[in-house]
């Protein structure tokens, strides 16, 4: 289910930055909710969907860039999925994605447990006896396909994920 209704405060949206001052352009943004059970993957791709229809009516270029930020963006929604609301499947995990035709963004947050470990966790090495190839890369993965990846916890107890990729000029 796509939740539009959900409200995320000035502080938490995304960044886009202009280091030039430049007119960024029309900005899309567009708000989801999706469930931390294993439904919540088909309205990942859905909220995705709708996001990219009106990143194209807005002439933002698409490109391969989508791809990377739809596997870093289902790589943290997975481990919030995973790991932070594993005792709380009915947890919802909201989503604030926003881009214009410099930057994507995406805010990803939910209400379940801390993130407790550092952002620069090493790619585990794949062991067929410690079988741990399948565990382990979301973080490394979404680091590096993204231009920025943030974690906060808030004093309220909500985990704030911030992702950044800048969108690549179209060519002709």
């Amino acid at each position: 289910m796509i939740d539009c209704s959900s409200t995320t405060p000035p502080s938490r949206r995304p960044k886009l930055p202009s280091s030039d001052g430049a007119a960024r352009g029309p900005r899309v943004e567009h708000r989801a909710s999706v469930s931390a059970s294993a439904a919540g993957a088909s309205a990942l791709h859905a909220a995705l969907a709708a996001f990219w229809s009106a990143c194209d009516a807005q002439g933002v270029p698409a490109g391969p860039w989508r791809d990377a930020f739809a596997t870093a963006l289902g790589e943290i929604v997975a481990n919030s999925s995973k790991h932070a609301c594993q005792s709380a499947p009915e947890a919802e995990i909201s989503l604030l994605l926003t881009c214009d035709q410099h930057t994507v963004a995406a805010v990803v947050e939910d209400r379940c447990l801390p993130f407790t470990r550092g952002l620069d966790l090493p790619m585990p090495i794949a062991d067929a006896k410690l079988d741990v190839a399948e565990e382990g890369r979301g973080l490394a993965i979404a680091r590096a396909l993204l231009d920025e990846l943030a974690y906060q916890r808030t004093p309220d107890g909500t985990n704030v994920w911030t992702l950044n990729l800048s969108v690549p000029a179209a060519t002709a």
